[in-house]
């Protein structure tokens, strides 16, 4: 998958793209994996990666696990840089 967007009101420009892909192995475990950068003219940039992996989890839902690194650099501010990583796990059932 492809995203692109693009906001320009004023001055400023905000850019915005996020490319991801996908892959089911024997039909039953969910893989994706991608990249997104962000930009605002004369603010800041950001750049991430990310991967999330689910899997069935016999009758009782859906196991899930995200993982993401965040990396913003500040145009205006010198210690607005920095960096981030989440981990995010979960359980979900559809009723």
């Amino acid at each position: 998958m492809l995203g692109f967007t693009n906001y320009s009101p004023g001055d400023n420009t905000t850019l915005i793209l996020d490319f991801s892909t996908g892959y089911l192995f024997f039909n039953l475990w969910n893989n994706t994996m991608g990249i997104n950068y962000a930009t605002e003219s004369e603010v800041g940039k950001k750049t991430g990666i990310y991967f999330t992996s689910a899997i069935p989890l016999w009758q009782i839902g859906n196991l899930f696990l995200n993982m993401q690194q965040n990396f913003y650099r500040e145009d205006t501010l010198v210690y607005g840089n920095r960096n981030e990583f989440i981990l995010r796990a979960g359980l979900s059932k559809r009723f």
